[in-house]
């Protein structure tokens, strides 16, 4: 009996394959470009959170399309969160060459993941999930908004946090998201996670008015999915989600603020517990971030 996938590999086209480890739950999707011609890169878009995503996801999907690791040319990504660039560190110890090409808000974030790491969990501290050491690599190439890769356009995407960045290829109007998009969040969170409400807004409505016909996503996002394939009508249905969900959240801050509930942590519980028919995540982490910014608004 073969032995059970630690992943899935989905094929979008003829050039593009969405990866979704299946090493840790709530795990982030890869996304590998496969290069047009004999000379163009292939490329991957994020590395999943750990070793183990190299290692038990990306090498065996790769094998499926008769690659190897030391077949990608060019690495990049979407953000910088510790589940997305986790897995980078051991790529780069297979391919000692691959091509380390962070968007400019990456950069830093890459050569030295545990500050900005740090930094950020220094917020709500007794809300946070688990530690997990992620270490950092040199940068190759540093690219901005507008640059392209294999087709695919960078684009800023700030909200969620700061070094967010879209992928987006016009031709087959195909955006890679990241954490960019947030619908509902997911019972992991428990309400959609943006560090910035105002930035937030201004991505999604300026991805609203980006012709998209396929949507991929990190994760299993509630009123998205993972992804949207060849369906404009099922994307633009997902972009109104995630501004309707902001519209809600503000809604319900307000209320609960001026009820019973002043204390974010408490907010953030109540929310979660509505959106997810009464599961709270373990840890309230990203959703009091979300809670705090609407605070702000009160």
């Amino acid at each position: 009996m073969p032995a059970e996938k630690n992943y899935l590999l989905d094929k979008v086209n003829d050039n593009l394959y969405f990866l979704r480890p299946l090493t840790h739950e709530n795990a982030a999707s890869m996304v590998l470009v496969k290069g047009e011609t004999a000379d163009a890169p292939n490329v991957l878009i994020d590395t999943g959170e750990d070793s183990a995503a190299i290692t038990d996801a990306l090498i065996p999907a790769l094998a499926e399309l008769s690659l190897n690791v030391t077949d990608i040319g060019i690495v990049t990504f979407t953000h910088c969160h510790e589940e997305s660039i986790g897995g980078l560190r051991k790529l780069k110890e297979l391919h000692s060459n691959i091509c380390v090409a962070a968007p400019t808000k990456c950069a830093d974030r890459i050569l030295n993941p545990m500050y900005y790491l740090l930094e950020m969990r220094r917020h709500f501290p007794e809300n946070n999930p688990p530690f997990r050491e992620v270490r950092g690599t040199f940068v190759d190439a540093v690219i901005s908004e507008g640059s392209q890769i294999a087709g695919f356009t960078l684009i800023s995407a700030a909200g969620h946090d700061e070094d967010c960045y879209c992928w987006y290829h016009e031709p087959t109007r195909t955006l890679i998201s990241g954490d960019s998009l947030q619908g509902n969040g997911n019972k992991y969170q428990g309400m959609p996670f943006y560090r910035s409400f105002a930035e937030y807004r201004r991505t999604v409505k300026r991805l609203m008015n980006t012709e998209i016909n396929t949507l991929l996503c990190s994760h299993d996002m509630n009123g998205i999915g993972y992804s949207v394939k060849n369906d404009p009508e099922k994307c633009k249905t997902a972009l109104r989600r995630c501004w309707e969900c902001t519209d809600e959240n503000d809604r319900l801050v307000k209320e609960l603020k001026r009820t019973e509930h002043s204390d974010i942590r408490e907010i953030a519980r109540a929310i979660s517990e509505k959106n997810f028919d009464g599961t709270v995540p373990e840890h309230l982490f990203a959703a009091m971030f979300t809670v705090s910014e609407h605070y702000k608004r009160v």
